[in-house]
């Protein structure tokens, strides 16, 4: 069985040189091609004088060994996001230079050693939405994503191996970093190129990859069972990966039927890595990690203590739980007022924040709205300005308008579906806004 190699150990023998490393369509990559770019491009990037470089790189293998060796010439990866005008403009002044192609270099090139990596001082920034309204950075070191990755080589680890593992979730996001890109990787499998954003792509990918695991989330695999004959991917399909939000049960049970197997479930946040996991079988009960310590503080918000969290000191989660036993919890809801869609993040806030920005709106109030969807709601009181335009426009073609002003910072499953334009916000005899009543402004269905 092939050990977890070390990250910060990479060379030539690393693999057997004809090892597939990943399959970008039907073209097989082997760790002989992806060793020397990686060698390459590190000698390039120590010649280069910028330190802090932001990763905008829509394909996995280029991110992949852009990063190594990045990480190899001692400079600092910044992963945005999202690659949005809006995002990085925000974020412009985190990094000394953006790195959207790798270098074009002269080939034949042969006899560079990687030079020794201290995975405790390598760095890599991911950024998540914040309370505060801007996106929050998140350091983590090597030696810290090494520490996850073999923690799950622990629990994950047989069921990664001898695979080729397909996502529909981009890399750029934590959970895709460490589970389509990084795990296959340390554990010598095959990780495949192609984001798989619909199910016409999934199939086409499986028609090509003769064992596959599939990375995904609740939003993708609550469609996939009406879209795509499952049953006849029971011999491909050795395992389905969750993340991102809950998976509804009756979801997971009809997939768990298809495919004789029930996905495998990831509970986990960007500064945390992952937590717990679990398979659900009639129990929605979570279980840590190994080595990971979890207990509930005074109102049952998470406390956790990780050696590959961001803050290796107690770090308290708004999730609220209910302690089952030693290593086994069940979630209970949020504290605060960060939401999942479609395992994308967002700050309400954060998003409130950006809507006050606009010349038209005075305030705004953002809501989660829940139908057979999870789907955002976005109620407004305009401006002056904004009231003045209203007028000529009707309510659809408003929203359209603001829409599009948030579609520089936020993906499109992020960006509110329903809209309610109102004279003022309700609000209690202390002037804070009551969520019951915005929550009743969505009762009827109709998205604009």
């Amino acid at each position: 069985m092939q050990p977890l190699i070390s990250l910060s150990q990479l060379n030539a023998q690393t693999f057997p040189a004809d090892h597939i490393v990943c399959i970008d369509g039907t073209r097989a990559l082997t760790w002989a091609e992806c060793h020397q770019r990686i060698a390459e491009a590190t000698q390039y990037f120590t010649a280069h004088p910028a330190r802090r470089w932001m990763l905008s790189l829509t394909q996995p293998l280029d991110f992949l060994i852009a990063m190594l060796a990045l990480l190899y010439a001692n400079k600092t990866v910044i992963v945005p996001p999202n690659t949005l005008p809006g995002t990085m403009q925000l974020l412009s002044d985190s990094c000394d230079t953006t790195l959207d192609a790798l270098p074009e270099l002269e080939s034949g090139f042969t006899g560079f050693e990687l030079p020794v990596l201290a995975p405790e001082q390598a760095k890599i920034v991911f950024y998540t939405s914040g309370s505060s309204g801007q996106p929050k950075p998140v350091e983590k070191t090597l030696l810290q994503v090494q520490l996850e990755l073999t923690t799950l080589e622990q629990v994950l680890g047989d069921r990664f191996r001898h695979v080729a593992v397909v996502s529909t979730v981009p890399h750029q996001h934590f959970y895709g970093f460490t589970f389509r890109l990084m795990l296959p990787f340390v554990l010598g499998s095959t990780f495949d190129n192609h984001l798989c954003a619909t199910p016409d792509m999934l199939m086409e990918r499986l028609r090509v990859l003769p064992k596959v695991v599939l990375v995904s989330s609740p939003a993708h695999l609550l469609r996939l069972p009406d879209l795509l004959d499952l049953s006849l991917c029971q011999q491909q399909i050795s395992m389905m990966l969750s993340s991102g939000g809950v998976l509804p049960v009756d979801i997971a049970m009809r997939l768990s039927g298809l495919l004789h197997h029930a996905p495998a479930e990831i509970y986990g946040s960007t500064e945390t890595g992952a937590i717990a996991w679990r398979v659900r079988q009639g129990d929605d009960a979570w279980r840590a990690l190994p080595g990971l310590q979890v207990r509930a503080d005074a109102d049952g918000a998470l406390l956790l203590q990780s050696p590959f969290a961001a803050d290796r000191h107690e770090v308290r989660m708004e999730d609220q739980i209910e302690p089952v036993s030693a290593q086994q919890f069940r979630l209970i809801g949020r504290l605060d007022r960060i939401l999942k869609v479609e395992g994308k993040r967002l700050s309400l806030p954060e998003m409130e924040q950006r809507l006050t920005e606009h010349p038209w709106i005075s305030h705004a109030v953002i809501s989660e709205v829940s139908r057979r969807r999870q789907s955002v709601g976005a109620v407004i009181v305009l401006s002056a300005e904004g009231t003045q335009a209203h007028a000529g426009l009707s309510q659809r073609a408003s929203s359209q308008l603001i829409k599009q002003y948030l579609a520089q910072f936020y993906d499109a499953v992020l960006l509110p579906r329903y809209w309610r334009f109102v004279k003022e916000l309700p609000v209690n005899d202390r002037g804070k806004v009551q969520f019951s009543a915005v929550q009743a402004l969505f009762m009827s269905t109709t998205p604009h």
